[in-house]
């Protein structure tokens, strides 16, 4: 298959050394957001603190072997150091946003601080941007925001470190979704990449009631001022839905797509996605963005 192709200059979570290393690390912080929503920070020693949107970690927790499988988590923040004494050693701490759906992530949830963590990362393809590219649309439903965020706020980043402020192309807008307002989440970290957010729930709690799509469908109503391309993230019946759009408006469109890994590396054959051209790639390998065009739903 082939990978998305141009990219945007190196930033915080864009580019820089991101080789794969299996890591041991531990655990800084595990907050429970809400209603399964979980935020856990993990330190680790020999990494540098570079990665790009859209890759992700395997991480298992040291207890056991039950389950014996390490999940692929994708990587929400990485910054330099960590916390206390760690912040004089060379390291990062590597930030994930989990929902508790089995038992691995039920087990992670049960960490407490400086429980041990094994991690095999960066791994995986990542989010690209042209050059040149005028608007970008980010889509994110539930727990597929963390790879979306982290493209927002890469750029975000990369407008700072470039002085232009807010007038450096791309314009970002977000359209986020979820059947409840606790399914919402880091609205705050968009506002606060200066991304134009608009906010869809199910039952009306948060934001319009709705499907994230209704709200992608009518902004692409509105003609564009330049190029646009989609980028997004979350459940299968809604990247379905984003891919079917993006054709119909003849937009260019990333997918970060999820599979069940148990490997990260291409061994186990486990995450295979059908692909245009009757064949099949490996979400862990090829992926996890692919293109919308190319995905066989």
């Amino acid at each position: 298959m082939r990978k998305p192709r141009g990219g945007i200059p190196s930033a915080p979570g864009v580019g820089g050394d991101h080789r794969s290393q299996e890591l041991r690390g531990r655990v800084a912080e595990n907050r429970d957001l809400r209603h399964g929503y979980y935020r856990v920070a993990v330190e680790v020693e020999g990494i540098r603190p570079t990665f790009r949107a859209g890759q992700f970690f395997m991480l298992r927790v040291e207890n056991g072997s039950d389950p014996l499988l390490p999940r692929a988590y994708s990587i929400y923040r990485m910054a330099q150091g960590g916390r206390g004494r760690s912040r004089r050693r060379s390291g990062a701490s590597v930030v994930f946003l989990y929902k508790v759906i089995g038992r691995g992530t039920a087990q992670l949830a049960g960490c407490r601080a400086g429980a041990a963590v094994d991690l095999f990362g960066p791994l995986g393809n990542a989010f690209t941007v042209p050059a040149g590219a005028d608007e970008l649309v980010l889509v994110a439903g539930g727990i597929g925001v963390p790879p979306v965020i982290a493209l927002a706020e890469a750029l975000a980043a990369r407008r700072r470190n470039g002085g232009g402020g807010r007038s450096l192309r791309p314009t970002m807008v977000a359209f986020l979704g979820g059947r409840s307002k606790v399914d919402i989440l880091c609205a705050a970290d968009f506002r606060r990449a200066d991304v134009r957010l608009s906010v869809a729930t199910e039952d009306g709690s948060a934001g319009e009631r709705g499907l994230v799509t209704d709200l992608l469908e009518r902004h692409l109503e509105s003609p564009p001022a330049g190029s646009r391309a989609i980028y997004a993230c979350g459940p299968p019946g809604m990247l379905r839905r984003v891919a079917d759009v993006a054709a119909a408006h003849a937009l260019p469109c990333q997918l970060s797509m999820e599979a069940p890994m148990g490997c990260g590396i291409g061994i186990c054959m486990g995450c295979a996605i059908p692909v245009r051209g009757d064949r099949y790639r490996l979400c862990c390998k090829d992926g996890p963005v692919f293109e919308a065009s190319e995905v066989l739903w």
